[in-house]
This record gives structure tokens, sequence and C-alpha cells, in this order.
């Protein structure tokens, strides 16, 4: 599974060869749920099946379709999340986990069908979580209504290391002190070589988070016994963990329990960061680093200028962008048709060129507009 990321975003906007389809499905929960989505998804198979039909021969078709038919054989349709987001040309196939329940959507065009995904990959509006302890290491993506697993590859064998190097120090240490004591409290000998083993696996882990995170910059709650929590920080180079932590064993914890402790750390750590945005937005548009104008952010966000991007919750401005200068065409009030959401539009265009979205209630705008943004220059 992988994991939804700006870079893999990234990876669904560069050209592909047509046909390239595009499936959005909600998933349903519960005891039977498995059974459902897996049906539901085969139909929306056919629907793109279907819609190809009478534009490209069966031998275009199948090697499309084929890598997305396998999709309901895997775990996909057990898991606890809200929707499934799979694309897929004759070269390239992606699928995500989706913690937010999308509309269903079956497009078949020259290029993949993204938008749906945008609200998702807002800096505030998702998280992730790092549940660590010293039998393995757990990561998820989270929004406010819960959180997805992603799979960490690169670590096996320093989990089974590490969990030897623990039935060793139960050994050594009469009356079980436990792992994290028996490495952090400074004892020789063997526990020279324990303290080592453990900091390998978490650079191991620190590798994986890095190639899952590497342009991310949402907060990243991390969620281990106490004892843990400095030595992983030390290592780690993510730059965004957040200050406060969740302490303890979580490896039975719900993922559903997980964020209901996470996410109010999650809001704190966000609120913060966002008021030290919105602060330099006043200094910055003073030397002409920033600007509430559509039209103007349209222009920087192609020219790969802009470095944050605010959006009002909720609001659209009808028109269309020119993806090569940046200039807009606002649709005519009341007249003809509207076109696409430029606002959706300029956020690709920023979150292709290495920028961030943010989304802000329209109260906590700068001067209140719809779009605003900082420049990098």
């Amino acid at each position: 599974m992988r994991l939804l990321t700006t870079e893999s975003f990234r990876s669904l906007l560069t050209a592909h060869p047509a046909p390239c389809v595009s499936i959005f499905m909600p998933t349903e929960r519960g005891p039977r749920a498995s059974d459902q989505n897996r049906v539901r998804y085969e139909h929306l198979l056919q629907r793109a099946r279907n819609d190809m039909h009478p534009f490209y021969s069966p031998r275009d078709i199948d090697p499309v379709l084929e890598p997305l038919a396998r999709l309901p054989g895997t775990e996909l349709w057990d898991a606890q999340h809200a929707g499934v987001a799979a694309f897929a040309s004759r070269k390239f196939h992606l699928h995500f986990q989706l913690t937010d329940p999308p509309e269903e959507l079956v497009i078949v065009g020259d290029s993949f069908h993204v938008r749906p995904l945008l609200a998702q990959l807002q800096t505030n509006r998702h998280y992730f979580l790092l549940n660590l302890n010293q039998k393995h290491a757990q990561l998820y993506r989270g929004t406010r209504r819960g959180l997805v697993p992603v799979e960490l590859h690169g670590v096996a064998f320093e989990v089974a290391s590490v969990a030897k190097v623990r039935e060793r120090a139960s050994t050594q240490h009469s009356g079980g002190a436990g792992f994290g004591v028996g490495i952090h409290h400074g004892q020789q000998g063997g526990d020279v070589g324990q303290r080592e083993e453990l900091q390998q696996y978490f650079r191991e882990v620190d590798r994986a988070m890095q190639r899952e995170l590497a342009f991310e910059k949402a907060p990243l709650v991390l969620a281990a016994p106490r004892e843990l929590h400095t030595s992983y920080r030390m290592l780690s180079r993510y730059a965004h963990i957040a200050e406060e932590a969740l302490h303890g064993n979580f490896d039975s914890t719900a993922p559903s329990e997980l964020h209901e402790k996470a996410w109010p750390i999650v809001q704190r750590e966000l609120a913060v960061r966002e008021g030290h945005l919105l602060d330099d937005f006043g200094s910055l548009a003073a030397h002409g680093r920033a600007s509430a104008d559509v039209a103007e952010i349209a222009r920087c966000a192609v020219q790969g200028r802009v470095r944050e991007l605010f959006l009002a919750d909720g609001e659209h401005v009808w028109g269309r962008l020119d993806r090569d200068n940046g200039s807009i065409q606002l649709a005519i009030e009341g007249g003809l048709v509207k076109g696409d959401d430029l606002l959706d539009d300029i956020a690709e265009a920023v979150l292709a060129r290495g920028g961030e979205v943010l989304a802000l209630e329209r109260s906590r705008m700068p001067d209140r507009a719809q779009a605003a943004a900082l420049l990098r220059w």
C-alpha cells in the first residue's frame, strides 16, 4: 500500500500514456463489508472497461485494467479505512487507502483525475503517527476522521534483531527490568551493545520513514514508551515531530483509540504553526512576498514561487487556469460554463512544485480573502 504523500501525488501528475483510469470508491465497514466492497469495486472496474471499449481495443484495455483487477485479492477490503483511490495506465498503477470517504467516480482520460485527493494533502488537515516499541514500528497516516496503517519497508530484520536483544536483556538483568530501562540506565558490558543495536534499529526505522515522508511537513506524533522517546528523537531526521507525545506501549491499542489520543496534540501543533505563518503574511506582503490576489497567486503558483498557499474552507472560484503561464479567465457571473474550480487548479500547481496547501476558515484568512500565499521570492 503506497502512502498518500505529496511525492506520490506528484507521480500522478507526470505524463502517462492514455488511457489513464482513475477510480474513487467509498468503502463500507462491518461484518460483511469486505464482500460488499469487493463486489462494488468490480462493478467500477466494469464501468471503466465499458467507458474504454468504444475508443480502445482489448489489447490496449487489458494491460491497464489487469493490475487494478488484482486489488480485490489483497487485504485492501478488510482494512478499517473510509475509501480507496486507484489509478492505472499502461505502465503505471498506484492505489491508496483513504481516511476520508471520496465520492464514487470512474474517469477515463488522457491524464489522471486527482482533484478528490487535494483536500487530503492539505498540511493542516492530515498528520502522521509512529507507534514505536522494542518489537516493531507501525506508521499511520491520519486525518480528523481517523488513521490508516502504512507499511514501513526495510525494518523487518532490525525488528527481529531487537527482539533478541530484549530477550538477552531480560536474562542478564534479574527481575526483568525491561528492555528500555536496561538500555538507558547506563549499565556496563552488554548494555553498550544493546544501546548500539537499539540505535541501529531506530536508524533503520528513520530511513524507512524518510523514504515515505521525504517531502512532508505535516506533524508526526510519536507514540512510544517514555524511555525510547529521547533516543528516537535524537536520531530522527523528520523535522516535524510534535513536541507533545504519547507515552506508553501501544502495541495492542486500536487505531481508533490512538487517533482519539493523538488528534488533540495535532490540533495544538497545527494551531501554533498556522499562527506563525499568518503572522508572517503581513511582514512578507510589505516586501512583495505575499499576496491575497487570486490572479497573482495563480501566476506565482505556475512559476513555482508559492511556498505556502492558504485556501478558505468551502470557497470556490470558477474559471480556467492556463497551466503554462498562470493566467486565469474567470467565469462570467450568471452566464457561460463556469469551468473548473481555480482554487483546486492552483493548489495542484503548488503541490506539484513542492509548496504546501493549508485550509482555513474564511474569518481567519489574511484580508478575509478566498486565497492567500506566502512566496519564495
